[in-house]
């Protein structure tokens, strides 16, 4: 029997310990690479090992459904029944591993069932599953607990969320390899991109990637970051828009002198496994695909994956992307080529996400990723961090934020800069001593509005802005023969943020509204039951009933 890793049998535990506190139905999620297939199988084993019912496993791909078989088999010893089209006869055993439509259409010959397991359960494709199985138990596996119709959210079926490790967790244990995700500028600029549904609209975006400088603009990438150091080539995985597209990737590569080969969803199924072997046995291969292989496909030789699209869905994101993190004995680290701006806006593939959370509370469609930002290396387009000041892969130092600001405000920088405090003291010599000193706050003021504008001051920009008056003032006291004190910066910092408040949009942090601090929480008080009504009324309606009998009978002598 496997010995499951760590994170599996938790995984399992969690599940099975979820359906018995009374969850029906329930999500489990795992990122790519984790091993789903021997999760369904674990999970097989432990429930019909204790009941005497019988598992369901459903997929999308032939491909999933051999696996599943198999690790059934070797694994657990467990005897399992193909459910897949051409299927007549279909014998009573354990467990059954279906293909979706397949199954949908063979539900009726079925013995009854105990447990369902679903693969890619995210798609929201399974709503004859479940209500042909009323009485059954649902897991749902998926790496992205989102569902693909973002107006049916996956809570609406399952009740409740497993979340298995993420993946930086399972880069650390070995389980799957650290990516470096590069994204060059020069690429589609997605905000330029019509949306359908949700979606970008394939057929425009076809029409933007097939345009001559992106094709070849993919293999220019490629020869860019491509190439190990010994100059061999890695094998890559590229994803494009549609058919039309990714043939005419694929004959750019050939024409640049690279092995490549297309696959799509029309291929006879020999033809599918030769180009599968082809690619599994060529170094340096490059495949280029339109989804067919997003889910399902395992490959572990692959080096680089090439995202040539765009994509608003974090889920397809996620499994394109982590098709290549398979590690093996000779690949410890892969590359994702990102060509639509997907990184910067879904996260890098290995970031850490709050899968509860957006099961919980799904995303209303269109609302972007909550997920730590990131940035591109202005020097080798390598994705990282947004707080990152220096590049881990190239070591390009960021400039500070206030050489940054420096640059944002070139202008303002060298007119201010060029101040000389002392030719103002010699213009203003029939004035009041101080007037140069606060002069200086109001000539900073009008350069900051000339340079940006009455909408574009920020809290960033006034600090900025201070430091400079600072830098004149403590001139202007040098010169004058006074020591720069804190009345000095009080003075300067007032002068500073009244004229700023005349010219701008801008209030200073102290002054503006604020909500209210919420109220501690108080316990509500016991519930007092009303007091017992007094005696006195009583005692009245007594003597009253008295009198009247006593008049009955004075009346009846």
């Amino acid at each position: 029997m496997l010995e499951l890793r760590t994170y599996q049998e938790q995984l399992v535990n969690e599940a099975s310990e979820t359906l018995a506190s009374g969850h029906r139905k329930i999500i489990c999620q795992l990122p790519t690479g984790g091993g789903k297939t021997v999760c369904f199988a674990a999970i097989t084993d432990r429930y019909t090992r204790k009941s005497a019912g019988r598992v369901f496993i459903l997929v999308h791909r032939i491909e999933l459904l051999k696996q599943a078989r198999r690790s059934l088999d070797k694994f657990f010893q467990i005897p399992s029944h193909a459910i897949k089209a051409g299927t007549r006869w279909i014998p009573d055993v354990p467990a059954y591993v279906g293909m979706v439509e397949s199954a949908n259409r063979r539900i009726a010959k079925l013995p009854p069932i105990g447990l369902v397991i679903i693969d890619e359960a995210h798609l929201n494709t399974f709503s004859k599953i479940h209500a042909a199985f009323p009485d059954a138990m649902f897991i749902g596996f998926t790496a992205t607990p989102i569902s693909a119709n973002k107006k049916k959210p996956l809570k609406e079926l399952y009740s409740e969320i497993v979340m298995g490790p993420q993946i930086s967790q399972l880069i650390k244990e070995g389980a799957l390899c650290q990516n470096i995700t590069i994204s060059p500028r020069e690429v589609v600029n997605r905000a330029e991109l019509a949306i359908k549904n949700g979606e970008f609209d394939m057929e425009g975006m076809a029409r933007t990637y097939k345009q001559t400088k992106f094709v070849k603009g993919a293999v220019e990438a490629y020869k860019k970051h491509g190439q190990h150091p010994d100059g061999s080539w890695m094998k890559t995985l590229v994803f494009n828009v549609n058919v039309d597209h990714s043939k005419m990737v694929t004959q750019a590569f050939i024409d640049a002198g690279f092995p490549a080969a297309h696959l799509d969803g029309t291929e006879t199924p020999y033809r599918r496994s030769e180009v599968l072997r082809w690619f599994s046995e060529t170094p340096g291969a490059i495949l280029n695909n339109c989804a067919i292989l997003t889910a399902g496909f395992d490959e572990p030789s692959i080096e680089m994956i090439v995202v040539n699209h765009a994509t608003m869905s974090i889920t397809k994101w996620l499994q394109e992307t982590g098709r290549g993190s398979r590690p093996t004995e000779f690949k410890s680290m892969f590359k994702i080529l990102d060509l639509g701006g997907n990184a910067i806006t879904h996260g890098d593939w290995n970031a850490d996400r709050d899968w509860r959370n957006l099961f919980h509370n799904p995303k209303k469609p269109r609302e972007r990723d909550q997920v730590a930002p990131c940035k591109s290396c202005p020097h080798c387009d390598a994705i990282i961090p947004a707080g990152v000041r220096k590049c881990p892969y190239c070591g390009y130092d960021y400039p500070s934020a206030e050489e940054e600001l420096e640059k944002d405000l070139g202008e303002f920088v060298i007119v201010t800069r060029g101040i000389n405090v002392e030719a103002l003291m010699a213009e203003n010599a029939n004035r009041k001593k101080y007037y140069t000193f606060y002069n200086l706050g109001r000539r900073i003021a009008a350069q900051l509005l000339k340079q940006i504008g009455k909408k574009g001051l920020t809290d960033e920009r006034t600090e900025f802005a201070l430091q400079e008056y600072y830098k004149l003032a403590q001139e202007w006291c040098k010169k004058n023969g006074k020591a720069w004190n804190r009345w000095h910066g009080e003075q300067a910092r007032e002068t500073l943020y009244a004229e700023l408040m005349e010219r701008f949009e801008w209030v200073r942090p102290e002054m503006r509204p604020h909500e209210p601090e919420p109220l501690p929480f108080k316990p509500p008080e016991p519930r007092r039951l009303p007091p017992p009504p007094e005696e006195k009324p009583r005692q009245q309606f007594e003597l009253f009933t008295n009198t009247l009998q006593t008049l009955q009978k004075i009346s009846s002598l």
